[in-house]
């Protein structure tokens, strides 16, 4: 459920949001043998997730503030241990992000983010920092369920060299303080890339374009791997 206002240069935005166990542990599990599903064996979502936004519109600059509250439970009780605990534990998480996007020089402009909080989870790098890539907002340490600290950055500048071609440098991070032995000394604690692109756009209706990334990925090993793409695209809008 979403509400949206709008009051000249100023936006508002609140919504509540079907919650997701994404903590160390989680598991799965199918409705039917359909395969209609899945429905969570271990989270037990009570309370929705809470997200609200405000924003900024000037000639030459737009800034939006945003943040989010969520309540993560688990109940295993029944079932496997995690990391030796059987029962019912909660954690209240959250994060708050900020973003601006600044005019320079004709059409080109600056732009900026940051985030983080403790549980971010999937609202942070859509679940990027377990080992099965299901998502780290929590992790059971002690007999309790503690939020994982996440947080990260993107900053990117948008310079167009004529009114058809355009070109994009942007470079963006995120690291989690991931807790050992919760977590595996495996499990991504650190992710960064750098973006460069050039596209033309000869007419509406065509667009072409070239863009070059590398990726760095690190863990608590330490071990760290990175690779280097380039990407060639072409677009024909009807």
């Amino acid at each position: 459920m979403r509400y949206e206002t709008k009051t000249g240069p100023h936006e508002w935005a609140w919504s509540v949001e079907n919650p997701e166990g994404d903590f160390a542990g989680a598991t799965s599990g199918t409705l039917t043998a359909g395969g209609v599903g899945p429905l969570s064996t271990t989270a037990l979502d009570k309370v929705p997730d809470v997200l609200g936004k405000y924003a900024y519109n000037g000639d030459r600059v737009r800034v939006a503030v945003a943040g989010v509250m969520r309540r993560l439970t688990l109940n295993n009780t029944g079932q496997a241990a995690i990391n030796g605990f059987v029962g019912e534990a909660s954690t209240t998480a959250g994060a708050l992000a900020v973003q601006a996007r600044v005019k320079t020089f004709g059409a080109d402009a600056l732009m900026l983010s940051v985030f983080g909080g403790p549980g971010v989870g999937r609202y942070g790098l859509n679940t990027a920092f377990t080992p099965n890539f299901q998502g780290t907002a929590a992790v059971v340490i002690g007999g309790k369920l503690e939020a994982v600290d996440q947080r990260g950055l993107n900053v990117g500048y948008l310079r167009y060299w004529t009114p058809e071609i355009r070109s994009t440098l942007s470079y963006g991070r995120v690291t989690a303080d991931n807790p050992h032995p919760a977590l595996p000394l495996n499990v991504l604690s650190k992710m960064e890339s750098l973006y460069a692109n050039v596209v033309w756009m000869p007419s509406k209706e065509y667009m072409f374009g070239a863009e070059w990334m590398r990726a760095r990925v690190q863990n608590d090993v330490p071990a760290k791997g990175e690779t280097d793409r380039l990407h060639l695209y072409g677009q024909y809008s009807f």
